[in-house]
């Protein structure tokens, strides 16, 4: 594997491949990419690629040992450790051929001093890439899952034309029964250097109040939601949203705009306002205010909650892959995870929709923080 020390020069040209790319992902940008490596502690990995008809490209990945974790339902199971390769999303950038990247791959899986196992995140499913990588002897394609993004050519208003007159009537009710009355609830934008460590803590104090926290899902580590805010911050991307009281954070909605384009970064609601629909009264407010800011679309990433259904003007499909190495450690987690994955959709295969609904339904209320 050939690791680089980052100078001028190949940044300068990192760069330039990442902003030409038809979309430019905020995980593989130079900047806030090496703010994440910094604040994990793990060495950045930059691979070269040119195929034979003399076209470049660059993998951008991170160097870790991480131990997959997979589950049946909520049940999380952890695989043994690897020396992994991360390639971050977004992160194969240049005009160099799907066999290149495949090949490069393969030469990093053989190198005795390279890593376990390669993670490629969000992959376009079913793109000449997805499947160059899915033929690798012993890769493994994990949840399929849509990718929706809201249009707003022209902006808020013109958006919301397209939903009836009684949605919108009942989006008007919702507001306003949050917002009038005694509640004294206020929208906060949090953009500024100086606010990121006030957003942030607020932000992790209300998710430890949702069964996120109980899954271990829903927000970074804090030393990296901090690295990450502040980056954008200083590059004058940040845009984070929430809703409050004298009491704290309800509700927020974190993000980057990146050129037209706003990337949302993670959003949560007290389970003890979940009445008050405060999720989508913030979701409405912070659609009207990128509209003003000149927002032309709004990457709500990977899932189908049902307000990016709602919502979303388009969607295509994702998956994360992870291919294996010919070793003996690689081998056995291989195996391990096929028979986890092959347990998972055989449940899911056995299970009536409903009684998966309600399994779900009781074991969030189960991880749910309680109140005093």
């Amino acid at each position: 594997m050939t690791r680089h020390d980052l100078d001028e020069h190949l940044i300068s040209q990192w760069r330039d491949m990442w902003s030409s790319q038809p979309r430019a992902t905020p995980n593989a940008e130079p900047d806030r990419f090496l703010a994440v490596c910094k604040s994990l502690g793990v060495t950045p990995e930059l691979l070269e690629i040119r195929d034979n008809q003399g076209r470049a490209g660059l993998i951008v990945g991170r160097r870790e040992r991480i131990r997959i974790t997979r589950r049946l339902g909520y049940l999380a199971i952890r695989l043994p450790p690897l020396e992994s390769l991360v390639i971050v999303y977004g992160g194969v950038l240049g005009s160099a051929s799907p066999d290149a990247v495949a090949d490069r791959i393969l030469t990093v899986l053989s190198d005795p001093t390279g890593v376990d196992h390669v993670v490629f995140n969000k992959l376009e499913h079913n793109s000449e890439l997805f499947n160059t990588l899915l033929d690798l002897r012993y890769t493994i394609q994990h949840k399929i899952e849509p990718h929706w993004v809201i249009d707003l050519p022209d902006g808020y208003e013109a958006l919301m034309s397209n939903h009836s007159s009684k949605h919108r009537s009942n989006l008007r009710r919702l507001d306003r029964r949050l917002f009038e009355g005694d509640s004294h609830i206020i929208f906060n934008e949090y953009c500024s250097p100086d606010s990121v460590l006030r957003f942030s803590a607020a932000a992790r104090d209300l998710l430890s109040q949702t069964y996120q926290s109980g899954i271990g899902v829903g927000s970074l580590p804090p030393d990296l939601w901090t690295s990450v805010l502040a980056c954008e911050s200083a590059k004058n991307r940040l845009f984070c949203f929430s809703l409050e009281d004298s009491s704290g954070m309800l509700a927020f909605q974190a993000g980057a705009i990146y050129g037209k384009t706003y990337y949302c970064e993670g959003t949560s609601y007290l389970p003890s306002y979940a009445s008050m629909r405060p999720g989508t009264v913030l979701l409405h407010r912070v659609l009207k205010r990128l509209g003003d800011l000149g927002v032309q679309v709004v990457d709500f990433g990977f899932g189908d909650a049902e307000y990016k259904q709602t919502y979303g003007t388009r969607s295509w499909t994702e998956a994360t892959l992870h291919v294996y190495g010919s070793g003996l450690r690689s081998k056995m987690c291989f195996m391990l995870d096929i028979f986890v994955l092959k347990s998972d959709w055989l449940c899911k295969r056995t299970m009536s929709p409903l009684l998966v609904q309600r399994i779900k339904r009781w074991w969030r209320n189960r991880l749910t923080p309680k109140g005093p």
